[in-house]
């Protein structure tokens, strides 16, 4: 499979704007008051409310890392070589994705941040979010899938498993920073639900 430049570009614009919309929406609910400001801390706690471009996940790893994950997959799917029964999993893995992600951040551990502000609550950046979640979930895992079984090779391959180093340093980051800790109340945390 070769390299084509038309179908990078259009990748990397595409993906760029779904990070676009996300941050959008995330600067929307902050104006218009349906999340916390941004740089303050999530009251009963000594812990940051964190906006889209303070997780690692969300800057270095969506736009970065998962764009070059969707760069082989789109060659994949330009040359057709995603099956129609492929899709159908890919279908299947993005909706568990999204069900997992979402009853893991409305509940009561979830740190509050800029998708999910309190428990059992989402905002419009969480939902611009949540599909992007789950397709770049499946989309991964196709491509893990194709590199296994040879359709992903070459240059291609590389630009794919860079992306997903990409994400994995940014995860790890988000975890050592404390990003993922759960929610700690430094008093009783019934007052703030």
């Amino acid at each position: 499979m070769e390299f084509n430049l038309n179908v990078f570009l259009g990748t990397i614009a595409i993906n760029a704007i779904l990070c676009l919309i996300q941050l959008t929406c995330n600067t929307l609910d902050g104006k218009l008051g349906h999340i916390q400001h941004e740089n303050t801390i999530i009251p009963g706690t000594n812990q940051k409310f964190l906006y889209w471009r303070d997780f690692h996940t969300q800057t270095w790893g969506d736009l970065v890392g998962l764009a070059l994950i969707l760069v082989g997959f789109t060659h994949l799917a330009h040359n057709e070589l995603i099956t129609k029964n492929q899709l159908m999993v890919m279908v299947f893995l993005a909706a568990v994705a999204m069900i997992g992600f979402f009853l893991m951040c409305i509940g009561p551990n979830h740190k509050p941040d800029w998708g999910y502000p309190k428990i059992s609550k989402v905002s419009l950046g969480g939902l611009s979010h949540l599909p992007y979640f789950g397709a770049m979930t499946a989309i991964s895992i196709m491509c893990f899938y194709h590199i296994i079984i040879g359709n992903l090779r070459g240059p291609l391959m590389w630009v794919a498993l860079t992306g997903g180093i990409i994400y994995a340093a940014s995860f790890i980051t988000d975890l050592k920073v404390g990003n993922f800790d759960p929610i700690k109340y430094i008093e009783d945390p019934v007052k703030h639900l």
